[in-house]
């Protein structure tokens, strides 16, 4: 698999998370979070895979980012 095929995977799953997490804080329901966790666990190790492409540091920004945004909605 090429770096850029990575890196598309890792950006694809990082688009779901951020759907993922704002239907959580819209929804907040117990099912809506889980989901929003699977899709980053999901993402992270897609993002894991492109470590070795040019952008894996904004990827791992991002992710980081929405992670933070679920984890404000279990205080």
């Amino acid at each position: 698999m090429t770096e850029q095929n990575k890196s598309d995977q890792a950006q694809n799953a990082l688009e779901n998370v951020e759907h993922a997490v704002d239907q959580a804080q819209s929804h907040p329901t117990a099912d809506k979070i889980n989901e929003a966790q699977n899709a980053v666990a999901h993402a992270e190790i897609s993002v894991r895979q492109a470590d070795e492409s040019s952008q894996a540091g904004a990827l791992s920004q991002q992710l980081n980012e929405e992670k933070e945004s679920l984890n404000g909605l279990n205080d």
